[in-house]
């Protein structure tokens, strides 16, 4: 998956009890020590393969214009910024499903 600065992008909270969050990728840094996993000292970058597996973060904006980051194992669904605009929507649409459609974990196990 390939993350890039300005693309749309589906973040699941670590802690897992909150809906994921929509936002715009602003920031993106890879981790070059062990002791540094957000990348804070690391490199600065504009895209990232994630296949690469490094340890690190990237800020990002959500719908509210609210700055927020995340490490990299949270990051759900890149949108390419060159896709078609129909391709966009459908994705739109898709993150959203995924908002509306999400349960929280706490309410699955306590039975309700």
């Amino acid at each position: 998956m390939l993350l890039k600065i300005g693309e749309h992008v589906l973040v699941r909270p670590s802690w897992g009890r909150d809906a994921p969050v929509k936002g715009i990728v602003d920031s993106i840094s890879i981790a070059l020590r062990p002791s540094d996993v957000a990348g804070e000292s690391g490199a600065k970058v504009q895209e990232y393969d994630t296949s690469l597996k490094y340890k690190g973060s990237f800020g990002y904006t959500t719908d509210n214009n609210d700055s927020k980051w995340a490490y990299f194992y949270q990051l759900d669904e890149p949108q390419p910024k060159d896709e078609s605009d129909l391709e966009a929507e459908a994705h739109e649409a898709w993150v959203d499903e995924q908002i509306n459609n999400y349960v929280d974990p706490a309410v699955i196990a306590n039975g309700a």
